[in-house]
């Protein structure tokens, strides 16, 4: 049974025993996740608390397994423990060092983080991924949005809550218009800059891996963009940003049209 602590966040028992004593830090809030930075009373110790809605669009427990399974492969946190309440997910996470590459945006521009970023997506699409046991393709993706549609997840800065007829229309657009064979490489899923953590330059770390798995690369291209676009306020940059990844990834042809739809994929989830 999950009780109140006294910076007046909400435990289950045995997870409230392991953190007690420290301090508790807000660090991020959005409408899919909470985190905490959890810091030991003489500072020795440094943990990431996130926490998850059960009854959300985010696999939390996906999420746990990926990092498990990542586990000697990229430079990822450790699961220190993995927790659940009637209403939330709790994932306690190790510390890595560096700080968040959107926090860095005044040191380094879009032309520079790319130069940063895109040699761990490749080092990211590079691993072999044999036995994987997560299913991020294209099938799985649409059969999330209809889910999350379904059960009003949708993004509310882009469709009406009210209303699912927009989303239901840009739906039947991916179903009907898929690229031809996906070209699988095991992706990040969203590979936003808030997610990598830098340190002289180069990333020493990647974050929140619950939709990693593999997947058409054409997907963290597009978040790259995206995101790029977000955080520098460049909002009709999109396409500028993503000549720039695919000459930096060595993409010579890139295939307009399956970005677009990566695009589109990204909207909706």
């Amino acid at each position: 049974m999950s009780r109140k602590d006294r910076e007046g966040l909400h435990l289950p028992a045995d997870l409230k025993e392991m953190l007690k004593g420290y301090s508790k830090r807000s660090i991020w809030h959005s409408y899919v996740a909470d985190v905490w930075k959890c810091i030991e009373p003489e500072g020795s110790s440094v943990y990431y608390l996130k926490r998850h809605k059960i009854k959300s669009c985010h696999d939390s427990v996906k999420e746990c397994e990926v990092i498990n399974w990542l586990q000697g492969k990229l430079s990822v946190p450790s699961v220190k423990c993995f927790a659940r309440d009637g209403k939330y997910y709790y994932l306690l996470l190790t510390e890595k060092p560096g700080i968040p590459a959107h926090r860095l945006i005044r040191r380094y521009s879009p032309e520079e983080m790319i130069r940063i970023l895109v040699p761990a997506m490749r080092e990211m699409h590079s691993l072999p991924f044999s036995g994987c046991p997560f299913d991020e393709g294209l099938t799985a993706k649409l059969k999330r949005i209809r889910h999350n549609i379904e059960h009003n997840f949708i993004r509310k800065d882009i469709y009406n809550p009210k209303s699912r007829r927009d989303a239901l229309k840009d739906l039947d657009y991916l179903q009907s218009h898929t690229p031809g064979q996906e070209d699988l490489v095991f992706t990040h899923g969203d590979f936003c800059l808030p997610n990598f953590l830098l340190e002289d330059g180069k990333v020493t770390a990647y974050l929140d891996l619950g939709e990693a798995g593999p997947c058409d690369r054409y997907m963290d291209i597009s978040t790259f963009a995206i995101t790029l676009c977000y955080n520098y306020k460049r909002y009709d940059n999109f396409l500028h940003y993503c000549r720039l990844i695919f000459a930096e990834y060595g993409i010579a042809d890139p295939d307009w049209s399956k970005l677009h739809y990566y695009h589109l994929i990204n909207e909706m989830l």
